[in-house]
């Protein structure tokens, strides 16, 4: 996944589901919470998003993610599907369920989701 520096521009929005502006321009970092539970993609994911002046925190799986949306509010969740103790498809639908508006993209390596 390659996120390029025009990507910030998109961020920019007021975020009302979390109760707060937040402006992402080109000064601010912007937050991203990285949920896999294979630890060399967090790392790897993590250094190129970091170089990329990104905020990143990460999760081993969709429990600990959860608890880190609560508290971190990010601008933007990359989130595995397959995980354990709590899957990314149930992770998701409870995002879905606290802030409807949730816009969602798929993007995956593997060739079952190629339609």
């Amino acid at each position: 996944m390659f996120l390029s520096p025009q990507f910030g521009n998109l961020l920019n929005r007021r975020n009302e589901h979390w109760g707060e502006t937040r402006k992402c321009g080109a000064v601010m970092s912007k937050n991203i919470i990285l949920i896999d539970d294979d630890a060399d993609t967090r790392t790897y994911m993590g250094a190129v998003l970091s170089r990329g002046g990104y905020k990143i925190q990460t999760a081993g799986n969709g429990q600990e993610g959860w608890q880190k949306i609560q508290e971190q509010k990010p601008d933007m969740i990359l989130l595995d599907i397959m995980m354990p103790r709590k899957s990314g498809m149930n992770l998701l639908a409870d995002l879905k369920k606290k802030i409807p508006s949730t816009k969602t993209s798929r993007c995956s390596s593997s060739a079952e989701w190629v339609r």
